[in-house]
């Protein structure tokens, strides 16, 4: 009985401290992901914007996030602003070995879900009189 919870333990404890950045590296970085879903959850007053409410210039926008720890969040084919630059970069990295949370241009965000096909990341406010925001993708 105590070798079998030592194993579980021990089985336990190497999971727990395993690195997952190069698997979640190679999901976040294999292609580009589109932006499909928004929401913001504010504050005073309390309110509520979903994708569905953004412009659709918003609705197109194209994110891109490459292995050295660059990016870039292209305007996809329809600009906001005609004399705008279309696309705009930006830095990442991942927060710990568990690849839960992640850094883009100094702004942590929580990572919700990653795979294959679907991405979404928040920032969550320990402020209760923050909003918090969601950002969903596809591939």
């Amino acid at each position: 009985m105590v070798l079998i919870s030592g194993l579980f333990v021990s089985c336990f404890k190497e999971n727990f401290n395993e690195d997952h950045i190069p698997e979640k590296t190679n999901l976040l970085t294999s292609g580009d992901w589109y932006f499909t879903d928004y929401k913001y959850y504010g504050t005073y007053p309390s309110s509520f914007i979903s994708y569905y409410d953004l412009p659709g210039c918003r609705k197109d926008d194209i994110w891109r996030f490459n292995r050295d720890g660059s990016g870039e969040i292209n305007e996809g084919p329809t600009k906001c602003d005609s004399i705008a630059r279309q696309s705009q970069s930006v830095q990442w990295k991942f927060l710990n070995i568990h690849a839960a949370s992640m850094e883009i241009n100094q702004e942590e965000y929580w990572i919700d879900k990653l795979d294959a096909h679907e991405l979404t990341i928040s920032k969550k406010h320990p402020d209760p009189y923050k909003p918090e925001i969601s950002y969903g993708f596809t591939r």
